[in-house]
């Protein structure tokens, strides 16, 4: 019986974009299409609960049910280039108190090919971090907000 191989991927050729706009995210460029992404997440769901038992719940045993969807969290992180354009909008995101329009692109299956996540975050932090011995890094807080799309790139 023959094995097929593994179709694993590492995240390396993955991609990141922000942008205060949906055109502005679709027509990319400096500040928009982050320079120098190390590592990034993609949303995350996480289901609230609600207990809904009552005093004649069957044996005695609590019940529950789902409510609403939690994208979660995630950092972006970068190389860090003090005063570049990713540096810039990663700390104009942070002041910002409106949602970012987000797209992040990761290896698919097949080679050459991307699985494409597109939706609205918060950007509620950002840390530059510059070591003595090291590599500089700026990191980027994301909340996920409201739905997304998931697709595969054309």
């Amino acid at each position: 019986m023959a094995v097929a191989p593994s179709k694993a991927r590492t995240g390396f050729g993955s991609k990141f974009a922000c942008a205060a706009s949906a055109a502005a995210l679709t027509a990319g460029g400096a500040g928009v299409d982050w320079a120098e992404v190390t590592a990034l997440t993609p949303p995350s769901d996480t289901a609230d609960t609600e207990e809904v038992t009552h005093m004649e719940s069957p044996d005695a045993r609590r019940e529950w049910i789902k409510t609403l969807i939690d994208s979660g969290e995630a950092d972006i992180e970068c190389n860090l280039v003090a005063g570049s354009a990713t540096d810039l909008a990663m700390q104009a995101a942070m002041l910002s108190p409106d949602a970012y329009y987000y797209k992040m692109a990761i290896p698919a299956a097949e080679r050459g090919k991307f699985w494409v996540i597109t939706g609205l975050c918060l950007i509620t932090g950002y840390t530059r971090g510059t070591p003595i011995a090291g590599k500089m890094t700026g990191t980027a807080r994301l909340k996920f907000t409201g739905t997304r799309t998931e697709a595969a790139s054309a």
